[in-house]
């Protein structure tokens, strides 16, 4: 608990929470598949007997051709159902290492943005700091120039050497009147660029909330349908023994094929998103710095008007992830749906194969049974 207290403490508000996404993985963990893989043992078995029966039935009363390879098949698919954990881990393997490369990169992407995220914010608190700091300094500056022409305007009253007090009254008056001015002038400044950060700040907020929801989601929707394809793998494998459901094995195939991936074409999408991010952030750390560097003036309160413009490049990222993050099934069904294509025509070209062995086995069966009885 300690460890996880001082984790936390190292970032305030961490970009990417992987304690989230260690939690989504203890519960892919904790998710069971049941007693399905069982059923689908005695499914398999069922039919595979039924299979047989008709199958031995049609040789023995002359019906059907002398087909062996067919008769492998209920035996092929109950050796798949029985290593099923097996099997999958090797359909998905090449999903979970492209996921795993792309989770190093974005790891790393995140952590960077950590550390900028964390220079955005000591910059934005020395920022404001020197403008409290200097707000007397910039209404000096401020007031100078008009108490000069006040000034030259109450020399002028001088007659004759003589001076006039009301004259010296109304410089006076005017003086504090420009210093009432210039703060109030310092201050509705300082509050509209306040409440402008202030305002961009709470967008942002909602749409980093957006950002890392949507990238959350795809992870809950991948574990959820992964779980779901494990439950009924069994049961799709051992219902592809019949002759209505024989390519239902293929679809499983494809199906889980192209979820394992859902999460790496994720994690790609979100280190676009995480690129822009970044790239806007750091120009607003080159922005706040230079005008650290303006002198305290009138200069360095207009500058901070327009500190803040990184609104755009975080909407821009938004943009891209959400439709990136919508279209990750789509892009990964159209990638891999060639893939099983390619499957299913592998499947039937191994079926077609073994019809031509067949054929041949038989020729040559009645050919050497041929030449037997001619000897004879």
């Amino acid at each position: 608990m300690t460890f996880l207290i001082n984790s936390l403490a190292d970032v305030p508000n961490p970009f990417w929470d992987q304690w989230f996404m260690n939690l989504i993985n203890g519960m892919s963990l904790q998710l069971g598949s049941g007693d399905f893989v069982g059923i689908a043992k005695q499914v398999a078995a069922i039919l595979s007997l039924i299979y047989l029966s008709v199958k031995a039935y049609a040789m023995i009363v002359g019906e059907g051709r002398l087909d062996i390879m067919p008769l492998f098949r209920p035996f092929l698919i109950t050796l798949v159902i029985v290593n099923f954990n097996l099997f999958a881990d090797i359909v998905g393997g090449i999903g979970k290492a492209a996921t795993t490369k792309e989770q190093t990169a974005f790891q790393a992407n995140a952590q960077q943005m950590d550390g900028i995220q964390y220079t955005k914010d000591s910059l934005y608190d020395q920022l404001w700091i020197r403008v409290l700091d200097s707000t007397a300094t910039i209404e000096n500056s401020m007031t100078a120039g008009t108490n000069a022409v006040m000034d030259q305007q109450i020399n002028s009253s001088y007659i004759g050497g003589s001076w006039n007090p009301v004259a010296w009254g109304n410089k006076q008056l005017a003086h504090a009147t420009n210093a009432i001015t210039s703060y109030i002038t310092i201050y509705e400044q300082l509050l509209w660029a306040k409440l402008s950060m202030w305002l961009q700040k709470f967008i942002e907020t909602i749409c980093m909330a957006i950002f890392k929801g949507v990238a959350y989601c795809m992870f809950f929707i991948q574990m959820l349908l992964l779980h779901v394809l494990l439950i009924l793998g069994p049961i799709a494998m051992a219902m592809s023994i019949v002759k209505p459901f024989r390519d239902s094995w293929v679809l499983w195939v494809q199906k889980y094929f192209a979820v394992s991936f859902y999460v790496a074409v994720a994690l790609i999408v979100l280190n676009m998103g995480i690129l822009i991010i970044s790239y806007g952030i750091q120009q607003e750390i080159s922005r706040m710095q230079q005008i650290l560097e303006i002198p305290v003036s009138e200069a360095f309160l207009n500058a901070i008007s327009h500190v803040d413009n990184f609104l755009g490049y975080l909407l821009t990222a938004l943009f891209v992830v959400i439709g990136g993050i919508l279209q990750v099934p789509k892009v990964c069904s159209w990638i891999l749906g060639q893939g099983g294509e390619a499957l299913e025509g592998f499947h039937n070209y191994g079926i077609a194969t073994t019809k031509r062995a067949t054929e041949t086995v038989k020729g040559a069966v009645a050919g050497v049974g041929a030449s037997l009885a001619g000897g004879a």
